[in-house]
């Protein structure tokens, strides 16, 4: 009997028990408690009996996503508040994504690792991204002499792998990686999670199981940071969890390799606003052109990418710019922990510098941080 894929989610708890009067056995689901979703093999029949039910408030098939990295730390002022001593420390930052490599720069600061590819317990990345994005949020930057240092470079972060080594992944590990999130967010104390991936929007937020799961962490006290997308300059090119209304949506620019944050602009690859909703989006921008970070060795990305010294390598991306609006949030919460998830939000959208481009290219604009 042909059995298609499909995530729903519950407006109440009482979806057990719906699940089973529509003939649904236990092995043919999993239940995300936390984030009172569901990932189910049902047949046609029993998808549109489900799709009846008062409870689910939706259900969508189960689709690809993937990693936003196409073909700067000054930028943004975080080299000088580090000075001042705000680096990240007793910060946690979650990346979801490919995995994350053991590299040097990370040492000591990857406090847990949940892989729902291959099942391994050990940290590791076989593809490269994810290890690139964590090196731009929290990279120590020891092997170039502070060089590469991330944004903030001793806050501590959780690898949580959903995308296998072609930077490919299911919309269901995606929500599985976050129901984990939710679920040991104390134990790890996990403030912000870096989502540099996504999916076109293909569904209004209403009926987008990734909106749904973004509300949820952020009434948790999680902020979900994720890349806008790489489908510019295409206007309502903006991809889900980025569409969310909970999440912080991050363009690129592209610093040209100044100093001078008024000097950017916004890569062409970007995507534009608004949603499908007409909400505005993005809602901010960083750097995320030829951004030097931390380097997973042997691995699958080093073949579509340029290599840059031994360490460390350059990519491109809203996955790059995604991080460093992630790394800035761990820097703001060091700096003051009471921070509930809007109230960051509204700090990093309050903290930037205008740039040239429409406001569904750049959203608020360029992220900073300035000493405090």
């Amino acid at each position: 009997m042909n059995r298609q894929k499909i995530i729903f989610v519950a407006s109440d708890a009482s979806y057990p028990s719906v699940l089973r009067s529509v003939g649904v056995r236990s092995h043919q689901a999993k239940l995300l408690s936390n984030l009172r979703m569901g990932i189910a093999k049902l047949t046609v029949h029993q998808i549109s009996q489900l799709q009846n039910q008062r409870c689910i408030s939706c259900v969508v098939r189960d689709r690809r996503v993937h990693a936003l990295v196409d073909k700067a730390g000054t930028t943004v002022g975080s080299r000088i508040i580090n000075k001042t001593g705000l680096t990240g420390s007793g910060v946690t930052v979650a990346i979801v994504d490919t995995g994350i490599a053991c590299h040097p720069d990370l040492t000591g600061r990857i406090v847990a690792f949940k892989d729902l590819v291959q099942r391994r317990s050990r940290p590791y990345d076989n593809n490269g991204h994810g290890t690139h994005v964590a090196g731009i949020v929290a990279g120590s930057g020891r092997l170039s002499q502070f060089r590469y240092a991330g944004i903030a470079p001793q806050a501590k972060l959780v690898g949580v792998k959903v995308l296998d080594r072609n930077g490919s992944g299911m919309l269901s590990t995606v929500l599985m990686g976050l129901e984990w999130c939710l679920a040991n967010k104390d134990k790890y104390n996990i403030k912000v999670v870096n989502m540099s991936l996504g999916a076109p929007a293909v569904t209004p937020h209403a009926t987008d199981p990734m909106c749904h799961a973004a509300q949820k962490l952020s009434e948790a006290g999680i902020l979900i940071i994720a890349a806008a997308g790489n489908s510019g300059p295409a206007e309502k090119s903006i991809e889900s969890p980025g569409c969310c209304g909970a999440t912080v949506a991050v363009g690129a620019a592209n610093d040209r390799n100044t100093l001078t944050p008024e000097a950017c602009t916004i890569a062409s690859f970007s995507s534009r606003g608004p949603t499908l909703d007409n909400t505005m989006k993005p809602d901010i921008c960083a750097p995320g052109v030829n951004i030097v970070a931390t380097r997973a060795r042997r691995l699958y990305v080093q073949k579509l990418q340029r290599i840059h010294l031994y360490s460390y390598t350059r990519m491109s991306g809203t996955s790059m710019a995604a991080p460093i609006v992630s790394g800035v949030a761990a820097l703001l919460l060091q700096g003051d922990p009471s921070l509930t998830t809007e109230q960051l939000k509204q700090k990093l959208l309050a903290g930037t510098i205008k740039l040239s481009s429409p406001v569904t290219a750049q959203g608020q604009g360029l992220v900073q941080i300035s000493p405090v």
